[in-house]
């Protein structure tokens, strides 16, 4: 929890690039949106205890509960067991998909510089 926090913390900074692209009002670009999938079990994590990063608030919709996401299979569903699947260790790691869907970056959790330059590497704010 405390690299995820760093995480969100690190993320959310106004000089970061993912946040003043999230800042803009009026944006062709859009928006960058964080998602967490963990591993602790889902009754474990009290998503108000979560960095607001991952749970945003509007003023009209509330808090946004569905970018959360724990990692465990369902009592009904053969789903779940996504960081096995994956082969992603109980460290994490960061991933981040482009709007087709590709992969574009895969990096630990304690990399932000690697998401700001793969982003500033192709999008400038005038």
């Amino acid at each position: 929890m405390i690299r995820v926090k760093r995480l969100a913390s690190e993320l959310s900074r106004d000089e970061t690039l993912v946040n003043r692209i999230n800042q803009r009002d009026h944006d062709c670009v859009g928006k960058i949106s964080t998602y967490l999938v963990h591993c602790a079990p889902r009754k474990s994590v009290d998503l108000m205890e979560l960095p607001k990063l991952f749970i945003p608030f509007d003023e009209n919709l509330g808090y946004d509960y569905w970018r959360v996401f724990a990692d465990e299979e369902l009592y009904s569903e053969k789903r779940g067991r996504a960081y096995q699947q994956y082969g992603i260790g109980a460290e994490g790691c960061t991933v981040l998909v482009r709007p087709d869907q590709h992969v574009a970056l895969i990096g630990t959790l304690d990399d932000f510089a690697a998401i700001e330059l793969f982003l500033g590497n192709f999008m400038t704010l005038v």
